[in-house]
């Protein structure tokens, strides 16, 4: 049975990744059969807007499902440690675009014309299909949030469940035995590789 839902959850999500690349498929089939953009300005030009969705669309279905599995196998804490992770590479690649603009864009810009640095940056961002900065920063607040939820959850049950002792020190006491029993097992297995050689 388990591994039934299995099977069912992937085909579901491969359904998701497939509809999602429709949305753009016409209209980015049409463009390139035209030689026509949807989005121009003088910060450049861009492919149809329903290709920029179906792209970044499926980037954030191919990542935010792991945002629930996540959230289900690990501790509140651990999760909110991945989803920080996440959001700081998505930060840290939409400043790593930026700072590439200004290297190599701003200096292209004749003097007096208006730079538009903020939009042309805005514009690479959204149309940088190859670096999901936007579908991974999104998964990071996803994340973020489930990794809230379950501890506000875990904090309620331990007020509902024991009177006596603060919920805050229950889900700390869980969360430092849940840190140790994770060291103990790395070491066993390092234990093992050492006696194993």
């Amino acid at each position: 049975m388990r591994l039934l839902v299995i099977a069912v959850g992937l085909l579901c999500w491969a359904a998701a990744l497939f509809g999602v690349l429709q949305i753009g498929a016409e209209s980015e089939f049409a463009s390139h059969a035209h030689g026509s953009f949807d989005i121009c300005g003088p910060w450049g030009c861009g492919p149809p807007v329903q290709a920029i969705i179906g792209w970044q669309g499926f980037w954030f279905v191919l990542i935010a499902p792991s945002a629930g599995l996540l959230s289900w196998f690990y501790s509140a804490n651990r999760v909110r440690q991945i989803g920080v992770a996440l959001l700081g590479t998505g930060v840290l690649a939409m400043v790593g675009i930026c700072i590439y603009q200004a290297v190599t864009w701003l200096p292209t810009i004749n003097e007096g014309q208006p730079t538009y640095f903020i939009q042309r940056c805005l514009f690479t961002i959204v149309t940088a299909t190859d670096l999901p900065t936007i579908p991974v920063t999104l998964s990071g607040l996803l994340i973020l949030s489930f990794a809230a939820i379950k501890r506000g959850r875990k904090v309620r049950l331990a007020k509902e469940g024991d009177s006596s002792a603060s919920a805050v020190q229950i889900v700390a006491k869980d969360e430092a035995t849940q840190t140790t029993n994770q060291r103990d097992s790395a070491s066993d297995i390092l234990d093992h590789d050492l006696i194993s050689r």
